[in-house]
């Protein structure tokens, strides 16, 4: 059985350090990895949106634009406890 004595010493330390970085350059590798493909995947889908826009006669267009305007008119219309706070106050 290793004891903490034995890791302590020279050789010990030596091997604690390998462990130590393989888990770090792991973790870092890892979480890199990951990092680039969920970057991907907001660039497909953002391409996929102008794809889709593209894809879109000038009719369906227009109706698209005319439904976010009302969403973002409708949003602002709203009394919320986030917007309140931008409100201008009298003077």
């Amino acid at each position: 059985m290793v004891t903490l004595a034995y890791l302590t010493n020279g050789e010990g330390s030596v091997i604690i350090a390998i462990v130590f970085s393989a888990i770090a350059g792991t973790v870092i590798f890892v979480r890199l990895h990951l990092r680039a493909r969920q970057r991907d995947s907001q660039k497909a889908a953002q391409l996929n949106l102008l794809e889709r826009v593209e894809a879109m006669t000038n009719e369906e267009f227009e109706a698209w634009r005319a439904e976010g305007r009302r969403q973002r008119e409708t949003t602002i219309k709203q009394p919320g406890a986030e917007r309140s706070r931008y409100r201008h106050r009298p003077s």
